[in-house]
């Protein structure tokens, strides 16, 4: 399974091979990409820009010195033929595109491990093993915990099963047809998990994962956890051998050989439009390209307030969108080791925590503390991404929102993150063999990456699911896909925005669950017309 390969005519200053397309995608992220490649195979004229010199989003991966990083994604679900509740979507759309064989996805278990200080404990998958690792520690705590792994896996179910873009007869339908998101939908984390567990330390140990979702259990959508949770503990959690730039370079496969194109290192400057009509886009090189229908698969901030004049969408559409809250940013650090991780017992994934508030952690690590960190070594699950006798390790640590407030003391904080890390692995900062850029282990400390806003939209009750934006935009032709649109962050609610952006395209039905796909027009004759306006 090869990498993605960058041929000479995907590079920047090489202008796309025509001056018109059915539908121009902006953003070559795992979103844009699935679209893009959707289209293409159901036979649209599809060009796919990407800003980068690779695709794949946050799936982005670097390389260098024989060691491999993935920049953010650390373990994906719903990429099996089948699951608890269906095939994956993942799995289907690759399928669907006839490059299943370029992926290899390895089943990661456990799937975390929680540490605090005083405890620890590896997180199995599967609803029994989920249960009984905690009720192990927190014999009181049974029931509670038992009824919030039922209550996780019927919100994934009931997701799984709705209409991605519902009608209001399903709406209507809803307390009957989808009891669970219609109970917690205006729930927080921390107000289901009190309810369900008494024990404060059982309460802080079942909410570790929270920072996957960007935001304390106070302020995030139960709804999104439950989603989230359910998936793992459900479908499984997965790594994709070699690297996530193989889901990337299966999409490319899927796209180009249906006949569409992929544009790196180019960037799209202005979605050109005609009495708010999409009309086209130009690109940073100069070249003008007709299309009508543009897909944006980036910062949503960007699409609406850049490549569009603010006289082009309506005032109350604008107010909206600047009312919407961001997703905290992360902080990164990418090193190589010769610790022997196996003998240690470290983890493909941990979070670490010195200490057991979330909520004061959250508020420290806004205002530039290291209280946690989150550290993967997928070379344990997959040891050709180091040199031999060596591991790649990634250190996380939540941060503010966006990079232009301050400019982090470097030092400072990575020092902080890899001392935390050595819970994990104890020595690590003693045993550097590589440092992502620079690959230099006497550099004076890591680089620190920042990623971010990593989720889009902050992921509260207000922000979630079908309150997020919707795919579709006050300009006719105009679509959303990725993580700042509906359905959430992540690889395979990408993937599945990639698909209700491709139904839309084509006149397809948009009140459906994601799978079957669908993609077929419902006229079944002429030409599909362009997405409609809000």
């Amino acid at each position: 399974m090869a990498s993605v390969e960058v041929r000479q005519d995907q590079v920047s200053g090489r202008a796309a091979r025509r001056d018109d397309y059915e539908v121009v995608v902006i953003g070559g992220g795992i979103a844009g990409l699935t679209a893009g490649a959707l289209l293409a195979h159901a036979g649209k004229s599809v060009l796919v820009v990407e800003a980068d010199e690779k695709p794949g989003g946050y799936a982005y991966t670097m390389r260098s010195g024989g060691h491999t990083f993935d920049r953010a994604v650390h373990l994906i679900s719903s990429c099996e033929p089948q699951g608890p509740f269906g095939q994956g979507v993942i799995d289907a759309v690759l399928r669907e595109l006839g490059v299943r064989d370029q992926c290899e996805f390895i089943r990661v278990d456990p799937f975390y491990m929680a540490r605090y200080p005083g405890f620890e404990l590896a997180v199995p998958c599967g609803t029994e093993p989920f249960v009984e690792a905690h009720v192990r520690h927190f014999p009181g705590e049974a029931r509670g915990f038992r009824r919030l792994a039922e209550l996780t896996r019927e919100i994934y179910r009931e997701i799984v099963a709705s209409p991605m873009s519902p009608r209001w007869s399903d709406l209507a339908r809803m307390p009957l047809r989808a009891r669970a998101l219609f109970r917690y939908r205006n729930a927080t984390m921390k107000d289901v998990i009190d309810l369900e567990l008494s024990d404060p330390r059982a309460r802080t140990v079942y909410a570790t994962m929270w920072p996957w979702v960007g935001t304390p259990p106070s302020q995030t959508s139960f709804l999104m956890w439950g989603a989230f949770m359910g998936s793992w503990v459900e479908d499984g959690s997965y790594y994709c051998r070699g690297s996530y730039d193989n889901l990337a370079a299966a999409f490319v496969s899927g796209l180009e050989q249906s006949g569409g194109e992929l544009l790196l290192g180019t960037s799209a400057v202005q979605v050109l439009t005609d009495d708010r009509q999409v009309s086209g886009v130009e690109l940073d090189n100069g070249q003008r390209i007709a299309s009508r229908t543009v897909i944006s698969a980036i910062d949503a901030r960007v699409t609406f307030e850049e490549l569009l004049a603010p006289d082009e969408l309506p005032t109350r559409f604008l107010r909206r969108l600047r009312a919407l809250e961001l997703s905290p940013s992360a902080l990164a650090v990418y090193v190589g080791t010769d610790l022997d991780a196996h003998a240690l017992g470290a983890h493909h994934d941990a979070s670490i925590y010195r200490g057991w508030d979330h909520e004061r952690i959250y508020a420290q690590s806004l205002s530039g503390g290291v209280p946690a960190v989150f550290m993967m070594v997928p070379s344990l699950t997959d040891p050709a991404l180091a040199p031999p006798g060596e591991h790649v390790v990634i250190v996380q640590a939540l941060a503010a929102r966006e990079s232009g407030e301050t400019r982090p003391d470097e030092a400072r904080i990575a020092e902080q993150m890899l001392q935390l890390a050595e819970q994990e692995l104890p020595g690590l900062r003693d045993h550097l063999t590589f440092i992502e850029p620079a690959g230099d282990p006497s550099a004076p400390h890591p680089k620190v990456h920042r990623l971010g806003p990593l989720y889009g939209w902050k992921l509260s009750p207000a922000q979630t699911f079908l309150r997020r934006l919707p795919p579709h935009t006050p300009i006719g032709g105009l679509l959303l896909a990725g993580h700042w649109t509906q359905p959430a962050h992540g690889i395979f609610p990408a993937v599945e925005s990639g698909i209700q952006a491709a139904r839309l395209t084509l006149g397809a039905r948009t009140a459906a669950p994601p799978l079957p796909l669908g993609l077929k027009p419902r006229a079944a004759s002429g030409p599909s017309q362009p997405a409609g306006r809000t």
